[in-house]
């Protein structure tokens, strides 16, 4: 390299580096200028979003009381409902045990006649499928005989 060609690439290197340092000091002052200017608004948005955060915990909280009590409430009202089943669960047998046993066994009548007409009709019915598979295999074996 030559002497002029060294003093040229110094001197492009000298220019860049001060076009650099210049415009990142601009581009610093530039920040520094817009934090100025927005500082204001922002802290004014930053204070009223926290004023909403707080409103909206405040109201979660009550919230979620009402619904605890709420929900202990539920809680009393089913145990007693369970209670007042137990009762009439225990009411119930017996009055099965000494008042209905009579009527209890000619239901079993009637259920166990209506239980056996009811297998006739199954055994009716795969029977009759028993008969179509049958008659299909039939066709079937006689179509690839032919």
């Amino acid at each position: 390299m030559n002497f002029y060609m060294i003093i040229q690439y110094s001197t492009l290197n000298f220019f860049l580096s001060k076009i650099i340092e210049t415009g990142s000091i601009n581009i610093f002052l530039l920040l520094l200028v817009i934090i100025h200017f927005l500082k204001d608004p922002l802290i004014f948005y930053l204070k009223n979003r926290k004023k909403n955060i707080i409103k909206k915990i405040r109201y979660s909280k009550v919230f979620l009381y009402t619904a605890r009590q709420k929900n202990i409430q539920i809680q009393q009202e089913i145990l007693q409902i369970f209670f007042i089943l137990i009762h009439f669960k225990l009411d119930i047998s017996l009055k099965r045990k000494f008042l209905f046993k009579g009527m209890l066994i000619q239901i079993k009548k009637v259920f166990s006649q209506n239980l056996k007409k009811i297998l006739k009709v199954i055994n009716l019915e795969q029977q009759k499928i028993l008969l179509n598979i049958k008659q299909q295999i039939v066709s079937i074996i006689i179509l690839e005989g032919i």
